[in-house]
């Protein structure tokens, strides 16, 4: 029966001190709070708040009826979720909650969140009504919450290369749009941020082109060739043109190396620099409404069984990303993600070695994890699998030297005509065997080509050959491969000729043909 109010709040914040000398600042804001219960109905409640030191008047007194519980029942409680003045940027909100106890005319507890945060990171703290004021108690309490870093915005943007003023414009937008999506999510689920960044966009083909990177504050993209490149074929065209915003794919993973250098030191082994960019890139993408097939685990699994690159080897130039996922994945539930940033701190404020700082960092040696992971590796990450099968011809005898490849094609609901992604390419042996690496999708074809002609069609599902890719068999692969395929081919191989083209990646690059 009892009522409950929740505040209406202004901020004033204080600018506190950081655990790294190039680390963003740590804001906090603080505010009075005066919860009023008559006494006349101890179900009626009002609240004020103000800047501490300012006016009562500032935001007025508010009345709010309860209208929540606590799962068990001994609390009602109200909230409001208030936008906060933050520095010369966009607002913070602020959620502030009060709880009144259920089993008697007392027991006020108050309380104040971050949306991400968590109403224990203050607690339920109480609140005694003691002051009297006419028919009314009230209680007063300055509540404190840590307000996250403001985003870092893009400083400036140079382009290096071809670009029309139209492109200059909408990719310097589509960078700030971007950026502030990486390092808002960071930033929540972190507490860290970087200075402003400048960006460089290069195509292709300038000196200034330094592909992916980061350096010096500076994150460093890359266009790939947008105009479509069409190849006339017998049978149809084939065209090929890459996502106008491809660049901004890398961008979230390069803002983790801003982060690391920001929080400490940008050095360390290559696998945990690399590997904790593409695990956070990972978990950043996995935000998104259609998220990156290449950004996977089930992906950076796949490419992991395929590489022999172990850990000591990529401490230096040897790398792989799958391998690097892995690792810090299996370093992680060792420690905490939180403990990736403590790593770069430590390496930036003390000059022990690398090695020294991971092992006071994470609890184990560099050796003692490098011996568990392989071991792991090994029994949770074997070698690669494959699809396997024999290709025989009409009298049934085995046919080599016919190059087969596993292709993903794209879901129905994106797929523009017959067109098929391309992957490795095996040819059959003596004995009509073959083994081609597994794209891990739900939808892999099977496409034939010889030297002779270089197409010759898609596995159909009656186990012949096909030209319509509507009309392909279709798979849908899990990591331990396909096996057991037999494909029979009509006629000789140089007889089944469906178009001759002059280059075979031509052919295989797409199946563009209708």
């Amino acid at each position: 029966m009892l009522k409950v109010l929740v505040v209406g709040v202004l901020a004033v914040f204080a600018a506190l001190g950081s655990t790294h000398a190039s680390e963003a600042r740590v804001e906090t804001a603080t505010v009075e709070v005066r919860v009023w219960q008559s006494t006349t109905n101890p179900g009626l409640h009002y609240i004020s708040a103000r800047p501490s030191g300012g006016s009562w008047r500032t935001l007025g007194t508010i009345w709010l009826p309860l209208n929540s519980a606590t799962a068990d029942g001994r609390y009602r409680y109200g909230g409001i979720a208030l936008d906060v003045p933050h520095s010369d940027r966009d607002p913070a909100t602020v959620e502030v909650r009060v709880w009144k106890a259920t089993w008697g005319e007392h027991g006020t507890y108050i309380g104040a969140r971050l949306p991400a945060g968590s109403w224990a990171d203050l607690g339920m703290i109480a609140l005694p009504l003691d002051g009297r004021v006419g028919r009314w108690r009230y209680g007063d309490i300055h509540l404190t919450v840590n307000i996250p870093s403001s985003l870092p915005r893009v400083a400036s943007v140079q382009f290096f290369g071809d670009f029309t003023e139209d492109q200059r414009a909408r990719y310097e937008e589509a960078l700030r749009v971007e950026l502030e999506s990486a390092a808002r999510f960071y930033r929540d689920r972190y507490g860290v941020v970087t200075p402003d960044l400048e960006f460089h966009l290069a195509t292709r083909d300038v000196p200034e082109d330094h592909g992916f990177a980061y350096g010096g504050g500076i994150i460093y993209l890359r266009q790939h060739r947008i105009e479509p490149r069409v190849q006339e074929v017998p049978g149809g065209t084939i065209m090929w043109s890459a996502a106008e915003f491809g660049f901004l794919g890398p961008l979230a993973h390069e803002y983790v190396h801003a982060l690391q250098d920001t929080v400490g030191s940008f050095g360390g082994p290559l696998w945990l620099q690399e590997g904790m960019a593409w695990y956070l890139d990972a978990l950043h993408d996995r935000t998104r409404e259609e998220p990156d097939r290449f950004k996977s685990r089930d992906y950076l699994l796949w490419e992991a069984r395929g590489s022999t690159v172990t850990l000591p080897m990529m401490e230096g130039r040897a790398w792989h990303w799958g391998v690097g996922y892995l690792a810090t994945e299996q370093l992680i539930e060792r420690s905490s993600e939180d403990a990736l940033f403590d790593f770069y701190r430590n390496l930036g404020t003390h000059h022990d070695s690398w090695q020294e700082v991971f092992a006071n960092t994470f609890g184990l040696t560099v050796d003692a994890f490098y011996e568990d992971f392989a071991l792991w590796r090994a029994r949770e990450a074997p070698p690669q699998a494959f699809f396997s099968g024999v290709i025989v011809g009409p009298d049934g005898n085995p046919v080599d030297g016919v190059m087969v490849a596993a292709l993903r094609a794209p879901s129905d609901a994106r797929q523009r005509g017959d067109r098929l992604s391309s992957s490795w390419i095996e040819r059959s042996r003596d004995d009509g065997t073959f083994d081609v690496r597994a794209l891990p999708s739900a939808e892999t074809v099977i496409y034939l080509l010889t030297d002779e002609c270089n197409q010759i069609g898609l596995l159909a599902e009656d186990g012949g050959l096909t030209l319509n890719g509507a009309e392909a068999r279709r798979f849908a692969i899990e990591l331990e491969g396909v096996s057991g395929i037999t494909i029979t081919l009509p006629t000789t191989r140089e007889n089944l000729c469906a178009s001759r083209v002059p280059s075979g990646w031509y052919a295989r690059g797409a199946l563009g043909w209708r």
